[in-house]
């Protein structure tokens, strides 16, 4: 399990910024940028 956490913990921030390519409104980038990193932060306090 814990080499499914470290890929996640890697690979959830380029996910997270390949999809703000994505969006026009600022507003929903913020928010969206701002859930990809709590998961990440979540994720990496798991690990």
């Amino acid at each position: 399990m814990g080499s499914y956490l470290l890929l996640t913990c890697i690979v959830l921030p380029f996910v997270g910024a390949v999809s703000l390519f994505f969006i026009r409104d600022v507003r929903v980038a913020r928010d969206v940028a701002l859930g990809f990193s709590l998961l990440t932060f979540l994720c990496s306090i798991f690990l």
